[in-house]
C-alpha cells in the first residue's frame, strides 16, 4: 500500500480564541510618588525656589505632610539640610515641628533662617524628610530623602540701568 493516502479526519468545529484590543485604556489619575512615602498620603511643596534674604520674592516655602494614619499620628517633625550643588557636600540636619491642623495634615512655612549652616551654602538645593510619631513619640511614619526638587538661592538685586533722559532742545523763532 505505497502511495496509499489515508484519510485525517478535521472535526467540524475548531475553537478559536477570539481576543479583543480597547479602543482606549483608562487610567486612575494617581500621582506615582517618586520617593517612598511609608507613613504618608502626600507632601506638597508651594514651589521649587525660595530666596534667603528679603529684597526677592518669595522668601520662604510652605510645605504640608498628609499623614496616612491621622488617628495616630501626634507629630510630624520635618528635617531638612543643605547640599550644595557643586561639591554635593551637605550641612546637618535642622529638625522643625510642624503645625497640627487636623485630619492627619501638618503644615510648615520654611524660612532659610531656620536652617543649621545657612551662612556656609549659595544657591544650594534644600534636602527634606518627613518623620511621623504617635504620642508617646514612637516613630510610625518616614519619607525617603527629597533630594534635588527644591533650591535655596541668594538674593541679588538687580542693579539699576541707566536710563536715558532727553534733553530739551531750545527751538529758534
Amino acid at each position: 500500500m505505497v502511495g496509499l493516502k489515508t484519510v485525517t479526519r478535521t472535526p467540524d468545529f475548531t475553537p478559536t480564541l477570539v481576543t479583543e484590543t480597547p479602543l482606549f485604556l483608562i487610567t486612575p489619575n494617581t500621582a506615582t510618588p517618586s520617593v517612598q512615602m511609608e507613613g504618608f498620603v502626600s507632601v506638597v511643596v508651594s514651589g521649587t525656589a525660595f530666596y534667603k534674604t528679603a529684597g526677592c520674592e518669595p522668601i520662604s516655602v510652605k510645605f504640608t505632610a498628609q499623614a496616612g494614619d491621622p488617628v495616630n499620628v501626634a507629630f510630624v517633625v520635618l528635617f531638612v539640610r543643605f547640599k550644595s550643588k557643586q561639591s554635593g557636600a551637605t550641612s546637618e540636619w535642622t529638625s522643625i515641628p510642624t503645625q497640627n491642623l487636623g485630619a492627619g495634615t501638618f503644615t510648615h512655612d520654611l524660612i532659610s533662617e531656620e536652617m543649621k549652616g545657612v551662612d556656609a551654602f549659595k544657591n544650594a538645593w534644600i534636602q527634606y524628610q518627613f518623620v511621623a510619631t504617635n504620642a508617646k513619640t514612637r516613630e510610625i511614619g518616614r519619607t525617603a530623602i527629597f533630594s534635588e526638587s527644591l533650591t535655596l538661592l541668594d538674593c541679588e538685586p538687580p542693579t539699576p540701568t541707566p536710563s536715558l533722559i532727553p534733553t530739551p532742545t531750545l527751538l529758534k523763532p
